[in-house]
């Protein structure tokens, strides 16, 4: 047993049951004595910048602990006692070399609201981070994951930031943070911004800066829910714009009598602003069977005759200056590329200003 820490945790638990707050930062802390659990009113816990490995069974006694500060330690598995802890709310294990979580298997962590896991070496989260029924702050900066936790409607998330990491795709599972604010991802390697993003109904602040976009969707662009957008440092210059070919040029029954029913009902051309079409878009369908609805749900608007479309179409990209909100590297007088749809080969050949291949 290591006696300088022996020492230190002998003079601070002296007044163990009676202790609300107890701070040992930079002890040269090498273990956390059972003795701990004596410490019954303890609140705010602060053990960080120790060389602490684990933690005793007797954590988990600490049931009216809220704050633990644990970061710049040496733990390689933040360990299951943890969210046995019932009122903790607050839980910082930045810099500690984690590389996996522990859970218990039922109702973990049920009253936290902000996990730090920043500067680990997290592969994957446990799933049951995604439905934890209070967190409100997920911060996973700087870890090795390549993809995020698929989340449920019970998970209240406001902020989420997972800077630095391999991540290559979002899930639609994000659409159900029905309070997300802020939606970090620096520095990951997505190449795209998926149309659903625009479904996160409480979404301010987006940032995927320092990925590999080389286009973005007109519909992210030209939506104004999203007030924040930041896509500096993505590679947009590059030359590699092509149209990602026809879709079902040969045009189905479905597809034909999907657009006359929309073109009838709801003509764009006699909007004056995007927000009134998709209003009166969201009305009409409403209105539809359910089997239609799902037809015509995903329907666009060609960018060459502002008439709709449901699954037959072209991409085709033209560089365009985006909106004040919408921070990005421009290219040189031209803008950055914008992803736009036509409705077919004849709208596209009629199209103007597309990116050259």
């Amino acid at each position: 047993m290591d006696r300088q820490s022996s020492n230190a945790w002998g003079h601070s638990l002296r007044h163990g049951p009676k202790l609300k707050m107890l701070n040992m930062p930079s002890k040269n802390l090498c273990f956390v004595p059972e003795e701990i659990a004596a410490c019954t009113q303890l609140t705010k816990l602060v053990l960080c910048r120790n060389k602490l490995t684990s933690l005793p069974l007797s954590f988990s006694s600490l049931t009216a602990l809220t704050q633990l500060n644990l970061s710049n330690n040496l733990f390689s598995t933040a360990p299951a006692c943890l969210s046995r802890l019932a009122n903790l709310k607050v839980l910082q294990m930045h810099r500690c070399q984690v590389r996996s979580i522990e859970l218990v298997e039922e109702a973990p962590f049920p009253m936290l609201e902000i996990l730090n896991l920043s500067e680990n070496q997290i592969i994957e989260l446990p799933a049951a981070i995604g439905s934890l029924p209070r967190l409100t702050t997920l911060s996973m900066d700087a870890n090795n994951l390549s993809a995020l936790p698929i989340f449920t409607a019970i998970c209240p998330l406001e902020r989420l930031s997972a800077m630095g990491n391999s991540i290559t795709t979002l899930d639609p599972s994000l659409t159900t943070l029905q309070h997300l604010k802020e939606l970090i991802l620096v520095d990951n390697q997505l190449t795209d911004v998926p149309i659903f993003i625009l479904q996160c109904p409480a979404l301010v602040t987006f940032d995927i800066s320092l990925n590999f976009l080389r286009s973005v969707d007109s519909r992210i662009v030209v939506q104004k829910k999203i007030k924040h957008f930041y896509a500096e440092g993505n590679p947009f210059r590059e030359k590699a714009y092509d149209t990602d070919g026809e879709q079902g040029q040969s045009m189905t029954l479905v597809e034909f009598a999907s657009r006359a029913l929309l073109n009838t009902n709801v003509d764009p051309r006699t909007f004056r602003t995007g927000d009134e079409l998709t209003t009166a878009f969201n009305e009409f369908v409403a209105t539809l069977p359910p089997e239609l609805q799902s037809l015509v749900v995903d329907a666009g608007v060609c960018r060459t005759c502002s008439k709709w479309f449901i699954r037959c179409y072209v991409e085709a990209i033209e560089y365009c200056l985006p909106p004040a909100r919408f921070k990005c590297d421009t290219r040189e007088g031209g803008g950055i590329p914008i992803r736009f749809r036509v409705c077919s080969s004849k709208c596209f050949r009629d199209g103007q200003n597309w990116a050259p291949r």
